[in-house]
Formats: structure tokens, C-alpha cells, sequence
């Protein structure tokens, strides 16, 4: 469960309040100094501009620096507490407690979570501007400070480097009984400061956020309610139902530009929204890091209605997979990805190689025992053995079974019902 609070001086007990004071004051400083060197380094009027409406200005009317929008605006600090409950599933994956998303505000000061007892990994995960998601590796007293998409779209044109606000998750706890802690403070920017909402178009911050809650409520989304700008504008573009900006197509969570798929397209084209093996990505089919915009041929007439309405053929679609995302799936389904064994030429696109996969797989079983019961041989003769070749043969074998090991692990984990019974009888 996940646990917060918006103000730690409203809604936590005095002791936790005065017991965390030393961190929320290190946290707040981190964050004043680095406003106030991006206000050195840009200049105090490097921010002028007109996405503001009665925030500090100067005679001009030009907004004054990063610190003033930083005080014109307001900020939430959060308490989290990540727990797995005893006797929860402890899975090889982690259930991702909050999707991939970046923050709605300027920027957001934490500190790396603190985990009490067994599984050590922070749970935080960010995408990389390639689509990798990889869990970041913090410095145990350090602050660190990630940009929000307000900022980034206010501010950015005015730095010599651009900061990204970098699309992040978190995820629960693999273990039971494992309790992580994380402190936070997030620096929203004044509800009159002019935002994109996501379509193209400046509104105020305020009517943004309202509109963003609206949309996650209606979808029963109130983890989206609170400081995440997508998937939340996500909602919001299909509550509106079209892009701001007439050639924009809306892909995996926002409107792109025409450029992006070097558009308009030509005459009998259309842009869609496509993953990387060419299907056509619909909101609710969630994460797709890999999708993009591209012309395809218009639809041609469908030829009148033969007399036969026989489902499609085929063993799989074509496409090639190596675990199945959905959990354990049986073959022969014409609108699934073909499995991939281990190894991009072994893909079992028809019944006899399927057979010959599962045939395979319960022989590589089979051949893990085998290895095990020689390990156990060459353990026995070799016992009170300190020299060199007997400590080489022991050594070895015990790579041999682990490499063998987790080979049989990959095959379970293609979540394909046949290769996973056929290497538990292999073993067995």
C-alpha cells in the first residue's frame, strides 16, 4: 500500500513532524539552490515571457526570475510508505504501484527511498529519451531533483541545455514484509501560470489540473489525481477526443506533430498511431514505448461477403515474441505472436516445430538433472581435495549447472503452458 500525506504539518503527528524537521529543511535548501543558480547562470530576465498572468513582474510586465514563479506558486510534500503485506506474492516482476508518467509541475526535491529489511531496490524506475526504462542509482545522502512538464515547457526555451522531464514509475516491493519510506516535496508553479494541457494549447494551470482530475476520476484513476501530468492528460485528450493542432496525431499519450512522421501524408495515406511490429496502438492497450506516427495506405474497399465466415488460420500471426505479457497462453491462437525459443531463428510458427520445441525443452530438463547428478560426482570424488585441478573440476561444474539453471528458468518464463510442463517433467 502506498501512504501520503499533502502537508506534513497538517496531517502528521507532531513527533513525526518534529523527528523529520533536519530532512525537510536539507531538502528544502537543496532545492532553493538550485533555483537560484539557474537564475544565476540565465540571468534574472531570462524567464520574461507571456506564460504568466499575474505572477511577479517587473515594471515591464516581464516575469522576474525561476524564484518568483517558484513563490507565486505552491508546493505538496509527501510521506510515502511502500509495504508488500505478509504473505503477498513475491513475483520475479514488480507490480508497478504508480504507471509511467511525468509530473505535472516545475519540479519535484526527494530523497532516495529507504527500504527496511530484504528486497533493497528502490522501486523508482525512469525512461530514458529511448524508451529504456532502467531503475537509477542514487548516492545515499543525496537530493535529487527531476523537472516537471510546467517547467519544461515554460522555461527550457530559455536554457542553454533544455532539461527533460523524464517519464518515471514506481513499483511495489517484491518481497512480503519489505517497507520502504520516501520523502518528497513538489514545487507546483501559480494556478494563473499559462501551461500546455497536453493538446496543444495554453491554459491556466489551475483549469489544466481540474480538467486532469475530472477525466482520472471518471476513469477511476485517483492515483493519477495528485501532481502526474501523463497518463492524466492522457485521459483528458480522450475525454476532448481530438488534438488541438489540426495534422497532429494523439500516440501513446500525446499529441505528435506532423513531423514526426514527415507528414502531411500523400494522397491514399493516413498517419496511425503503431508499436514496432506494425499494429495499430489504442489507448487502452496502455504502455508503448516504441510507438510512433506513420503514413499507411488507406483502407481499401472490402470485397463483397463470401459465403464462408471461418476464423483466421494460421498457427500464430506471423509476429515473433519470447514471453507472453498476458501470463501463460496455450498455441494454435492466429491472432497471437509467434514464440521465439530462446534464440531469434528458433520461432515456432507452425504445430511441428511447436512439437519439436516442447520435445526440446522436456530433453534440456532432462539433460539439468543429468548435469546435476554429475556435479554431485565430481563433488563426492573430489571431497578433502585442496588442489588445484580438483578445485577447477568443482568449479566448473557448479558454472555448468547454474548456466543450465537458469536456461531452464528462460524457457518457463516464455509463459507458454507446453514449454513450461514440458521442462517441470524434464526435471522431474
Amino acid at each position: 500500500s502506498g501512504k501520503g500525506s499533502d502537508s506534513a504539518s497538517g496531517g502528521c503527528a507532531a513527533g513525526l513532524e518534529r523527528a523529520t524537521d533536519p530532512l525537510r529543511r536539507a531538502v528544502d535548501l537543496v532545492a532553493t539552490l538550485v533555483v537560484t543558480h539557474l537564475d544565476a547562470v540565465c540571468g534574472r530576465d531570462a524567464f520574461a515571457g507571456d506564460h504568466h498572468l499575474e505572477l511577479p513582474t517587473d515594471e515591464s510586465g516581464n516575469l522576474t526570475s525561476l524564484a518568483a514563479a517558484v513563490r507565486a506558486g505552491s508546493s505538496l510534500e509527501h510521506f510515502h510508505i511502500y509495504r508488500n503485506p505478509a504473505g503477498t506474492h513475491s513475483g520475479a516482476h514488480q507490480q508497478d504501484m504508480v504507471d509511467l508518467h511525468t509530473d505535472a509541475g516545475l519540479f519535484v526535491a526527494f530523497v532516495p527511498a529507504e527500504t527496511f529489511a530484504g528486497d533493497q531496490s528502490s522501486g523508482f524506475r525512469v525512461s530514458a529519451p529511448d524508451g529504456t526504462v532502467f531503475e537509477p542509482q542514487f548516492a545515499p545522502d543525496s537530493v535529487v531533483i527531476m523537472v516537471g512538464d510546467a517547467f519544461a515547457s515554460v522555461f527550457n526555451e530559455h536554457l542553454p541545455v533544455p532539461l527533460r522531464a523524464a517519464p518515471h514509475l514506481v513499483a511495489r516491493p517484491r518481497s512480503a514484509n519489505v517497507v520502504r519510506a520516501w520523502y518528497g516535496r513538489m514545487f507546483l508553479p501559480a494556478d494563473d501560470m499559462l501551461v500546455p494541457d497536453g493538446a496543444g494549447r495554453a491554459r491556466r494551470f489551475d483549469q489544466v489540473r481540474a480538467d486532469q482530475v475530472k477525466a482520472a476520476n471518471a476513469a477511476n484513476r485517483a492515483d493519477l489525481t495528485v501532481g502526474c501530468s501523463t497518463p492524466a492528460l492522457a485521459l483528458v485528450n480522450l475525454a476532448s477526443g481530438a488534438c488541438a493542432n489540426p495534422g497532429d496525431i494523439y500516440c501513446w499519450m500525446q499529441c505528435m506533430p506532423e513531423k514526426t512522421y514527415h507528414g502531411p501524408c500523400q494522397a491514399g495515406y493516413h498517419a496511425q498511431c503503431l508499436n514496432e511490429n506494425g499494429q495499430v496502438w489504442h489507448p487502452s492497450d496502455g504502455h508503448c514505448m516504441t510507438c510512433k506516427p506513420q503514413c499507411v495506405e488507406d483502407a481499401k474497399p472490402a470485397p463483397p461477403p463470401g459465403p464462408s465466415t471461418e476464423p483466421p488460420k494460421g498457427f500464430c500471426n506471423g509476429g515473433a515474441i519470447n514471453m507472453y505479457m498476458e501470463g501463460f497462453v496455450w498455441p494454435g491462437n492466429a491472432n497471437r505472436a509467434c514464440l521465439v525459443l530462446l534464440f531469434q531463428g528458433l520461432v515456432l510458427d507452425t504445430p511441428l516445430k511447436f512439437t519439436a520445441g516442447v520435445l526440446a525443452t522436456f530433453l534440456f530438463g532432462i539433460l539439468v538433472e543429468y548435469v546435476v547428478r554429475a556435479r554431485r560426482r565430481v563433488v563426492h570424488a573430489t571431497a578433502g581435495q585442496t588442489s588445484g585441478p580438483a578445485k577447477a573440476k568443482r568449479a566448473l561444474m557448479y558454472g555448468v549447472q547454474l548456466a543450465f539453471g537458469y536456461f531452464a528458468m528462460l524457457f518457463a518464463m516464455t509463459y507458454s503452458w507446453p514449454i513450461f510442463l514440458a521442462v517441470v517433467a524434464g526435471l522431474v
